[in-house]
Order: structure tokens, then C-alpha cells, then sequence
């Protein structure tokens, strides 16, 4: 995976995103990391098992 690929897959790119293009990959992989850690919380407290410290 390369730094172009956000826009060649057609994802909206801002200019200084064209400028630092690292900061459009860094949000994208946070946002990614908070959408698996949201849905792992989610699993958890539906069986039940979910602590706010583990």
C-alpha cells in the first residue's frame, strides 16, 4: 500500500492533504483502529463480558 493510493481509489483529497499526504493515511488508519476498537466493545458487552479497564 502506497501513500497514492487514497487518491487514486477516488477518496476526497484536500490540498494540504495533497500536500502532506501522510496526514490524510494517519486519520484514515486512527479512524480505522477506532471502528475495530468499537466493534470489539460492542461484542463484548453483548455477551456481557466487557470491563473498562481490560
Amino acid at each position: 500500500m502506497g501513500v497514492m493510493d487514497g487518491r487514486r481509489c477516488g477518496k476526497s483529497t484536500t490540498i494540504a492533504e495533497k500536500d502532506r499526504p501522510w496526514e490524510a493515511l494517519r486519520r484514515r488508519t486512527s479512524r480505522k483502529m477506532h471502528e475495530i476498537d468499537g466493534y470489539e466493545r460492542l461484542k463484548a458487552e453483548r455477551r456481557g463480558t466487557f470491563q473498562e479497564d481490560a
